[in-house]
């Protein structure tokens, strides 16, 4: 049942997600087409300047997007008239808490991959993985340098990922909980939902 729920969750959220991803590759790639030509004239120029801003909004939108539409995805389908119908079903509740964390997780990694290979399609030049190679030798040494590397490359690799899923998780749990706080708020659900969230924020720093 936790894969239905998973799968029904993707199907709503993936139509604009997936557009927003997709055109930042696109628009990274018609900039880094536009670079490569000579510019004959000021339209092109001018075209070139357009596509770099409508990139960078684009860009910039597929973060905030991402984070707003799975932050409303919560609060319409659990905590509001369509929430009624979802409590219906016979799922226990942490399976829909579980299913829309494991799908804001899949959102967040995709847009953080798709801005990385936009900025990668943009920055590419010949020899640019010697240069990142280089890169990250300097990273592993400073790493080794303070006692967080230890030459075991798997092991590290594994301990990035959890502290990576740990840290989404944590960070969508607290957002959901203080959603769930702010119901207590019947008046003023929007700045219930906002204080709890700063409540959890806080306490969560000393403990």
């Amino acid at each position: 049942m936790l894969g239905k729920l998973i799968k029904y969750e993707l199907r709503c959220t993936y139509t604009l997600l997936l557009f927003l991803y997709c055109s930042v590759i696109g628009l990274s790639v018609i900039l880094k087409v536009s670079n490569l030509l000579i510019k004959t004239s000021q339209i092109f120029s001018m075209l070139e300047s357009f596509f770099t801003i409508l990139y960078v909004f684009i860009l910039i939108a597929s973060f905030a997007v991402t984070a707003v539409l799975l932050i409303l995805r919560f609060e319409k389908n659990l905590t509001r008239d369509e929430g009624y119908l979802m409590h219906m079903l016979p799922v226990r509740t942490e399976y829909h808490i579980l299913a829309k964390l494991v799908n804001s997780f899949i959102w967040t990694v995709s847009s953080v991959v798709a801005a990385l290979l936009s900025i990668f399609i943009l920055a590419y030049y010949k020899g640019i993985f010697n240069d990142i190679g280089g890169f990250l030798d300097v990273i592993r040494n400073e790493l080794i340098a303070i006692g967080l590397y230890n030459n075991n490359l798997a092991g590290f690799i594994v301990m990035v990922v959890l502290y990576v899923i740990i840290a989404c998780f944590t960070q969508y749990m607290m957002i959901y909980a203080a959603i769930s706080m702010g119901q207590f708020f019947r008046k003023f659900r929007i700045g219930g939902m906002v204080l709890s969230y700063f409540i959890l924020y806080f306490v969560n720093q000393f403990f």
